[in-house]
């Protein structure tokens, strides 16, 4: 196989889980040449004070894009035949412009729809297809990376025919570290509801969470005294130790170690963060606290939306029955597993072995 140009689109709310997630020293080292373009500035108008993850600094080349005529210019000379497009983010709209640009280029489509989103339920499956008798997406990629058997399910629905099953960036962390359950404390997920940038990118209204954060802490207080275990919060990349320091005086901070504080956790406490499937993953107990109203409807809805598909308990932050929770009904937790995290069609191997023989077999066609 003849070395090719390797294009990935994406934006600069996770670019780093992307390029992680596709291994972007395997790509350098298969492909003649590796670009980035940015699509932040295409479709967003960016808030002053949002903070943008840094892109790596192991792209041999990167682009940022606010309109379709830079890509003109970057295509010009390029030998599009040999070409291949990772387009990377949520959004099926923006995808379906930058797809139907990509398209009158001649370059092969690969879309990636691994990033968070809200996980409908299967009754969606059946509205997209009764939608796809009448309306079919006009643009359609070559390729489709999803991660579980629910996107795989709906996105078939939608007319989605090459679609290439692997699995969750969650169950990539699980896949390489070793399990080793020593349950020696307590662990709350942080999500730096104060600070975290989605909140601002999406514009969720939001009060003072320091009140909240003080009555988790006294819960979490309640529970360590009652159990006699220690405090560990596992705070959210973008967090401010400093400031976590004054909300949980007493408890261990740890940043970058999520999946290993939760692989020694005796119980896992959080809200809806993504990180919570590292504990369905490793079978640990669980329980989330409610968030009150008043930090934002779609904050809610989305702790409501997790809390409906795993039947972990919730609880108040006031609550006085300190019972540490079971482990997750097991048929509940492998449904789960299949439909959310890695369905029963991927593979077990990590997800770059996976990707690099599907592009293979899609180059070698």
């Amino acid at each position: 196989m003849s070395k090719q140009t390797i294009y990935v689109f994406g934006t600069r709310l996770q670019p780093e889980k992307i390029l992680n997630l596709i291994s972007i020293e395997e790509l350098k080292k298969r492909y003649i040449s590796m670009i980035f373009i940015d699509t932040t500035k295409l479709y967003h108008s960016i808030p002053q004070d949002f903070k943008m993850e840094k892109i790596s600094d192991n792209i041999i080349e990167y682009y940022d894009i606010d309109k379709f005529d830079d890509l003109n210019k970057l295509f010009f000379q390029t030998d599009n035949c040999h070409s291949y497009a990772i387009i990377a983010g949520w959004i099926l709209a923006e995808q379906q412009e930058i797809i139907k640009y990509l398209k009158s280029k001649k370059l092969h489509t690969i879309t990636l729809n691994l990033l968070p989103v809200n996980k409908p339920s299967y009754s969606s499956l059946y509205y997209n297809y009764l939608k796809s008798f009448f309306s079919k997406p006009k643009y359609l990629p070559d390729s489709m990376i999803v991660e579980a058997a629910y996107k795989e399910k709906l996105l078939k629905s939608m007319g989605h025919k090459d679609i290439w099953p692997i699995h969750s960036h969650i169950y990539e962390t699980n896949y390489t570290i070793s399990r080793l359950s020593t349950n020696k404390s307590i662990v709350y997920i942080d999500q730096n509801f104060s600070e975290h940038p989605d909140f601002k990118w999406f514009s969720i209204k939001k009060e003072s969470f320091s009140k909240y954060y003080q009555d988790v802490y006294k819960l979490l207080l309640r529970y360590s005294f009652k159990y006699k275990l220690p405090i560990t919060i596992a705070l959210h990349p973008t967090s401010d130790i400093d400031k976590y320091k004054k909300l949980f005086p007493k408890a261990t901070l740890v940043k970058g170690k999520t999946f290993k504080l939760i692989n020694e956790a005796k119980v896992v406490f959080g809200h809806y963060s993504g990180a919570l499937e590292f504990g369905i993953l490793l079978n640990k107990p669980m329980l989330t606290f409610k968030i009150p109203k008043y930090l934002g409807a779609k904050i809610n809805y989305n702790q409501e939306v997790f809390n409906r598909k795993t039947r972990i308990n919730n609880i108040s932050v006031f609550s006085t029955k300190l019972r540490l929770p079971n482990m997750m009904n097991q048929k509940k937790r492998s449904q789960y597993i299949h439909r959310y995290i890695k369905s029963k069609n991927s593979p077990k191997a990590s997800f770059a072995d996976i990707f690099f023989t599907k592009l293979n077999e899609t180059i070698d066609d």
